[in-house]
């Protein structure tokens, strides 16, 4: 098989003679998360060790982030009846948005269907912990993810930086703020700044990797893409825009989270809002 003309010899891309760098972090970090035959007895017996600490199961079963702020509990969710066939043909990165509220039926839709605890289990484990399953994968089923929004333009709430509990489906809201301070950290263009909201998803790395090590870490960062298309589509059944969005200044972001960025830190976020 003959290289494509912008491939060097190994298929690796080229860019004007120069290929990447093999010691580039992405590539000691995909080196140390990778799972070899070698080293599976170690990760069992990291497993096996997690799994025989029935408290250590219940700790991790308990981890859902709780702030002291009043809830907001969700409004009855809107109802849509596109087939999950069509959202999936339809769906597609917006472009811009519409300078328009979203309702708060449209947000509890999103929030509800997509992200929230839907399934209460009894651990095999231990048989006192509940673990509350939610519409998307999750290694272990431990959920480092943790999802916020910031509402700039929603129905029922004031602009500003919400968590979001999936179990209890309530927002709590951790402070006020003008779309101006919710957008600064984020990288949009201008006419990605009428989008209503932000769901913006953190990893607690520690959630994932004390069962498997480093790759929880990978665990972590493909939970938040199944979360994300979960939320793209409902969306798009909803009539709305979406847009995943990666150009985002990563320390800025955490401290409107109030986050250290380090046990806790961003690793996705999506524009929410209609479309012209």
């Amino acid at each position: 098989m003959v290289p494509s003309a912008d491939c060097n010899n190994d298929g690796a891309p080229d860019l004007h003679g120069e290929s990447f760098d093999t010691d580039a972090a992405f590539e000691v970090f995909h080196e140390n998360s990778k799972y070899w035959r070698v080293s599976r007895l170690v990760v069992g017996y990291r497993i096996a060790r997690f799994l025989s600490v029935p408290r250590l199961v219940a700790q991790v079963a308990s981890c859902f982030k709780r702030y002291d702020a009043p809830p907001h509990f969700l409004a009855e969710p809107e109802t849509t009846d596109l087939s999950l066939i069509g959202a999936l043909q339809r769906r597609q990165s917006a472009t811009r948005f519409a300078d328009s509220a979203l309702s708060s039926r449209e947000l509890s839709a999103l929030l509800t269907h997509a992200l929230s605890c839907s399934r209460p289990l009894q651990s095999a484990v231990n048989k006192a912990v509940t673990i509350f399953r939610r519409p998307y994968p999750s290694g272990g089923a431990l959920y480092p993810i943790e999802f916020y929004l910031l509402a700039m333009a929603v129905d029922g709430l004031k602009p500003g930086v919400y968590h979001f509990d999936p179990r209890a489906r309530a927002l709590r809201c951790l402070r006020e703020a003008p779309r101006d301070e919710l957008m600064h950290p984020l990288e949009a263009l201008e006419h990605q700044r009428h989008a209503s909201a932000v769901i913006v998803m953190t990893a607690i790395f520690r959630r994932s990797t004390i069962k498997y090590g480093n790759r929880g870490y990978r665990f972590a960062l493909i939970e938040s893409g199944h979360a994300a298309q979960n939320v793209a589509l409902m969306a798009t059944a909803l009539g709305l825009g979406s847009l995943s969005w990666g150009a985002y200044f990563d320390d800025e972001l955490n401290t409107l989270l109030g986050i250290d960025g380090v046990s806790e830190s961003v690793v996705n976020t999506l524009f929410i809002g209609a479309v012209p």
